[in-house]
């Protein structure tokens, strides 16, 4: 299973702590304390291993309630494959100064990169890209459909530009349906920009790997980091509009993760790439 090599990492300070909620998970894979404070306003994975794992949700609310205890509590949550996302709102404006303005806990290590991208806001209606410096994809959608009878199974995915693939079922590893029962509907589509699938076998090692990516996206090993790669700092200085432009911005109160990357099928060793985060600093 994909998961046991996973870092332990720690984040400073610490943040408010929700309350029980009806959703329940009880295995700890991160020790994280947060600076700053944020509620997590939205959470709407795509289909993934971990979604429906040990926990049960049956609305947007209870969905963003559980993902909320999961950070504080020192748990990491999973977007899924392409698309999946999390909103979190900061208990005060992070104002834009030089540098480097808030970063993103992950759980990636050497090879096992899941890069999401990250958006910034300052009302949480009207969204900014933080540009990375990898090739960007942008206004890529994709189609997920529940099986017939919604139990455990395969997830078959099309998207915009004709391309059709599947979430993989991995039953040797999990007995979880891998698509979001909140969802309430047969299929989703969600919306956003991709970055290239480099998911390989490497020959050499034996072992399955998702590849590097260059700066500027959540849950990666870039090609220029050093020190501590599962912690990703983002500069608002990067938020550029839907033609490209800088933003501008002065500060932000409002932060997406979404996951970037899709593969035709899933390893069959690590299942999907997945962004993971377990927390954030400002």
């Amino acid at each position: 299973m994909r998961r046991i090599c996973k870092k332990i990492i720690t984040t400073a300070a610490a943040a408010t702590t929700l309350a029980h909620t009806a959703c329940n998970e009880t295995e700890i894979i991160t020790v994280t304390t947060e600076t700053g404070g944020y509620n997590v306003v939205e959470y709407m994975p795509a289909p993934g291993q971990f979604i429906n794992d040990g926990y049960t949700c049956n609305t947007a609310e209870e969905a963003a309630a559980w993902a909320q205890e999961r950070l504080d509590n020192g748990y990491f949550v999973s977007l899924g494959t392409f698309g999946g996302y999390i909103i979190l709102k900061t208990a005060t404006p992070v104002k834009n100064v030089n540098g480097d303005d808030f970063s993103i806990s992950g759980n990636s290590f050497d090879g096992n990169s899941e890069p999401g991208v990250v958006w910034v806001s300052p009302d949480g209606m009207t969204w900014y890209r933080l540009k990375g410096e990898d090739s960007e994809f942008p206004d890529y959608s994709v189609t997920y459909f529940q099986t017939a009878d919604g139990a455990p199974g395969d997830i078959v995915w099309e998207d915009n530009e004709g391309n059709t693939g599947k979430v993989s079922y991995l039953p040797q590893f999990h007995d979880n349906s891998y698509y979001p029962q909140w969802v309430g509907t047969s299929e989703y589509t969600l919306t956003g920009t991709r970055l290239e699938n480099r998911l390989r076998f490497n020959e050499e090692t034996g072992r399955w790997e998702t590849g590097s990516y260059a700066a500027g996206y959540a849950d990666i090993v870039a090609d220029t980091d050093t020190g501590h790669p599962e912690i990703s700092a983002f500069d608002i200085d990067d938020a550029v509009d839907g033609n490209g432009s800088p933003a501008s911005l002065g500060s932000i109160s409002f932060i997406r993760i979404q996951s970037a990357v899709i593969t035709p099928e899933s390893s069959p060793v690590i299942g999907e790439i997945s962004t993971e985060i377990t927390g954030l600093t400002y």
